[in-house]
């Protein structure tokens, strides 16, 4: 049966939640559903064409009186639309989204958090804790059992609701072919021993780790962070004092359709986050045969689980430096790491991924 589909999400952005969303709304217009993607407002102006959809307030930061226009058109959208499910994604579509699609009288309403709630802001966090309480969600969908761990001290009527459906990965059908020629289309060092990191700017990514590892590294070896965000200067500023600028690469915002060159082009995924859900890009990095070092969180642990190698603490600098001296000089075991990934990556699917979203749409009430 055909549904008609609302997928919604706080904002237009270029991070891991509008991915998973993005995948999930071509599979499911690929099996014959209806389905419109929404976004309450445009936070960076840089998302590309590919995930394209309806920008509610066309802005980066609504404001109060930009809130209340999100509700106001959102709730006549819905009563006008009257999807047969809605689909939100981060915390202010669940809360706000889900409490209007209620009131439009929707019956199908599953929420999708993405990440440890703990990491969300108090106020949309308790707003979620009490309307998930209430029923306002007919389902919960976390991306991994580490984010539905994080639920453990939430009430029973919230977390009877969690569904773990993980997010899927799309294969690269060039794994590792031609790194030279990578390396030249994104500006790289051709001779070095090259560092990836895919990943937005920001604490959780815990970049500044890697930058400090590198003035622990012999010269040879450089790092490529692909993505932007607010702590750009404060790593160039780093890496400034430590003596390594010429060997931090901060490429920007890489587009999807290039991220498979990137991978392409390193040598040795590192990432060091202090927290994820289910991470997109690591899933890219196993599906691209690029051998992967990363912190030792939870999600990594269920991610990767026999297939990992080295799991590190986040800011543990002399581990890092120590871990990636080793795998530079040990390529064999560089090798089986990619291959023992590339085959568990093989667990994550976007069919699954949608198979989860529609079985939660199939058990809410009616």
């Amino acid at each position: 049966m055909s549904l008609r589909m609302v997928l919604l999400i706080s904002q237009r952005d270029t991070g891991g939640a509008q991915t998973a969303l993005n995948r999930l709304r071509h599979e499911l217009l690929r099996r014959g559903h209806a389905v419109e993607l929404w976004f309450l407002y445009d936070r960076s102006g840089t998302a590309p064409d590919a995930l394209a959809g309806d920008i509610l307030l066309d802005r980066p930061a609504p404001g109060a009186l930009g809130y209340l226009r999100i509700m106001a058109m959102l709730a006549a959208r819905l009563r006008r639309v009257r999807p047969d499910c809605v689909v939100s994604f981060l915390p202010l579509a669940n809360v706000l989204g889900q409490s209007l699609a209620l009131l439009a009288g929707i019956h199908s309403r599953i929420a999708s958090q993405r990440n440890p709630q703990h990491t969300y802001d108090p106020l949309l966090r308790g707003l979620d804790w009490v309307v998930g309480s209430l029923g306002v969600y007919t389902a919960i969908v976390v991306n991994s059992a580490s984010v539905a761990d994080a639920c453990a001290h939430y009430p029973r009527a919230y977390r009877q609701r969690l569904r773990v459906v993980y997010n899927g990965a799309v294969p690269d059908q060039q794994r590792r072919t031609d790194p030279a020629a990578a390396r030249a289309a994104l500006g790289l060092p051709a001779d070095a021993f090259l560092l990836g990191n895919p990943g937005r700017l920001h604490p959780q990514k815990n970049q500044a780790v890697l930058v400090a590892a590198l003035a622990a590294l012999p010269c040879p070896v450089h790092l490529a962070i692909a993505g932007d965000g607010p702590l750009a200067a404060p790593l160039r500023e780093q890496a400034d004092s430590l003596g390594v600028t010429a060997r931090l690469h901060l490429l920007g915002r890489v587009p999807p359709d290039v991220m498979p060159t990137f991978f392409r082009a390193v040598d040795l995924v590192c990432m060091p986050s202090v927290y994820e859900g289910h991470s997109n890009a690591l899933l890219e990095a196993m599906a691209a045969g690029v051998p992967v070092l990363t912190s030792n969180i939870a999600s990594f642990r269920e991610t990767l689980a026999q297939s990992a190698g080295p799991m590190l603490e986040a800011t543990d600098t002399a581990g890092w430096a120590a871990a990636i001296a080793h795998l530079q000089h040990a390529p064999e075991q560089r090798a089986a790491l990619a291959e023992r990934g590339r085959q568990r990556v093989a667990a994550f699917t976007v069919e699954a991924m949608a198979d989860g979203f529609l079985a939660a749409v199939e058990r809410s009430p009616v």
